[in-house]
């Protein structure tokens, strides 16, 4: 993906754009206002990286047509990706893309009133670098996990010791999973990421995406502990020993990470607070389904009994 990514923009690192030529302001603006032609040409797959580059109409076009690019080339190939998984993807490299790409150019200082320094020009892209850093420990770790529950809910399935109550809760479990692909999985990170010991025993600060509803959490919580319960009694089972690893604790934290928004999940899967404050255009771009994941709404309604 990041190869079709870097081939499409001729450019041969995803932080090594800062000679890249994006399309032009007026291109961009005339477009997104109806009174220019889009993506087209020598210019189908050219970025924008100016005010607004991650809302511009002319980006959300570039991208789509990159990620239909990424999914006809991986055609026939395992795993099979969903186009909304490739496009997440995409925007993540067009974000590194971006930032490498403005990191360079003279910034007017924080005072306003003059251009930074080489020293200060220097400092705000340590920053912005430990910042890319940090996106991608997070991004990886979120892979894991969602590779983790994927695979475990498949052998917790075909488990026979499973009731058919049980089996029915991790079926809705494998339609949340689903839904919320890599993006949607909660945040992990540590203060600590530096030095860690040898045995990664430093916790990792669970957060949950602000818009997705907080019962997500405590399911996925209680599915994680069935798939290690479930792996540990297959392993004895089997005569065999489980590898020797220290797992890392994960504190599960009242923060709310302020990640991007993961966009057309079912309605029931977001945080009715957090729909409650979306105005119509943000409503427009979050796109909720108003298809619902089956059972889910019992779990929902059961936390809000306890509540009250």
């Amino acid at each position: 993906m990041r190869t079709c990514f870097l081939r499409i923009t001729g450019q041969s690192t995803v932080n090594g754009f800062a000679g890249y030529s994006p399309i032009d302001d007026q291109t961009v603006n005339n477009f997104g206002e109806g009174r220019g032609q889009g993506p087209d040409g020598v210019n189908a797959r050219r970025l924008y990286f100016g005010t607004g580059w991650r809302r511009a109409a002319w980006n959300q076009q570039v991208v789509a047509s990159i990620a239909e690019t990424v999914v006809t080339e991986a055609d026939g190939l395992q795993p099979m990706l969903s186009i909304d998984v490739v496009k997440a993807a995409i925007w993540d490299y067009v974000t590194q893309a971006q930032a490498s790409w403005t990191a360079p150019k003279p910034r007017v200082h924080e005072n306003g009133l003059r251009l930074e320094n080489d020293d200060e020009a220097a400092i705000r892209q340590g920053k912005q670098l430990s910042r890319r850093e940090k996106a991608t420990r997070i991004n990886c770790l979120k892979k894991e996990k969602y590779e983790f529950r994927r695979n475990g809910i498949s052998a917790l399935l075909g488990d026979p010791s499973q009731d058919q109550v049980t089996k029915r809760k991790w079926e809705m479990m494998a339609e949340i999973n689903t839904a919320l692909q890599i993006e949607g999985q909660s945040s992990e990170e540590s203060d600590h990421d530096q030095d860690c010991p040898p045995n990664g025993s430093r916790p990792l600060k669970v957060s949950r995406p602000r818009y997705r509803h907080p019962v997500v959490s405590e399911l996925m919580g209680h599915l994680d502990l069935a798939i290690g319960i479930h792996r540990e009694h297959t392993a004895r089972g089997s005569g065999k020993r489980l590898r020797a690893k220290h797992a890392r604790i994960r504190i599960r934290t009242p923060t709310t990470s302020v990640r991007t928004v993961k966009s057309g999940l079912p309605r029931n899967l977001y945080d009715p607070v957090f729909l409650e404050t979306l105005t119509p255009a943000m409503r427009a771009e979050v796109k909720p389904h108003d298809s619902e994941i089956s059972q889910f709404s019992h779990y929902t309604a059961e936390s809000n009994r306890m509540q009250e």
